[in-house]
């Protein structure tokens, strides 16, 4: 979701008894220019900002949410915009209600509230088709081993087997806490859960974008006692899933983020058994 403030529009979504898990996605298609929407009618505080370019997106593997976003080239305001009532948009004539704007001083992006919205007729009136998420056709593998030299510690490593590049989302590396938010841990001591501590409070940090090549891999450091705190000696059971955030490939332009259409949340799950002495 945009942010009620200004941003940065950044090119950026086994040991022994060990299981990897695959996915899929197709190759990403490279999408259109944006063209200018002259039925549509962007103000901020009585400033008009024409409209450069609309975009309508599923937000969810099912395609049971949508967002709408609309783009002018017009810079944000210096100030952050904390009351959305001076924000106002109306397509061919209908006025429709804002979720939240923001931008930087190239562009200014508008995500109208969707809330029972008819969408395909929102999208033909901004003249734009809806990007539905569709079933991804990558070949990724999931592989969950213990560090030996720091038996405590796993390492959760993801490979592209397939043919294509592909991007996803990872989380902020500012974080205070080495726990990446998209992992869950799910830990068994001789065959007993564990309950996970609480998290450190967090502000996270910015947000990247990482690129994976075919058959190039990249790792997530674990610490285990950083989920459960000490951990005793016995036989361990864990298993973690990752919430991967698959993104398209993008090809700069400054309104490249307007591209942001394909998105599929994947689950990965990987295991593995090991004893601690």
């Amino acid at each position: 979701m945009i942010m009620h403030r200004p941003l940065i529009v950044l090119i950026v979504l086994f040991a022994v008894g060990c299981r990897a898990a695959v996915v899929e996605r197709p190759a990403p298609d490279p999408a259109a220019g944006l063209a200018p929407r002259p039925d549509a009618v962007a103000r901020i505080g009585g400033r008009d900002y024409p409209v450069d370019g609309a975009w309508v997106t599923s937000e969810d593997n099912l395609n049971r949410r949508w967002a709408v976003v609309l783009a002018s080239h017009r810079p944000f305001p210096a100030e952050p915009i904390t009351d959305l009532s001076l924000v106002t948009v109306a397509v061919a004539g209908v006025p429709y209600a804002v979720r939240a704007v923001g931008g930087d001083p190239r562009i200014t992006l508008f995500e109208l509230a969707t809330e029972g919205l008819e969408i395909a007729g929102l999208a033909r009136r901004l003249g734009v088709e809806p990007r539905p998420r569709q079933d991804p056709g990558l070949r990724l593998e999931a592989r969950l081993e213990p560090v030996p030299e720091a038996p405590r510690h796993l390492t959760f490593t993801v490979r592209n087997l397939g043919s294509a590049p592909f991007e996803h989302l990872r989380a902020g590396e500012g974080r205070v806490s080495p726990r990446d938010p998209r992992i869950e841990l799910r830990v068994e001591r001789d065959g007993v859960p564990l309950a996970p501590r609480e998290p450190r409070i967090e502000f996270g940090g910015l947000g990247q974008r990482r690129r994976l090549g075919p058959e190039e891999s990249e790792r997530f450091d674990l610490d285990l006692e950083e989920w459960f705190g000490p951990l005793p000696s016995g036989p361990y059971r864990v298993v973690a899933v990752l919430h991967l955030a698959i993104e398209p490939t993008w090809s700069g332009g400054e309104l490249a983020c307007a591209r942001a259409h394909g998105r599929w949340d994947q689950e990965l799950t990987a295991e593995c058994s090991f004893e601690l002495p």
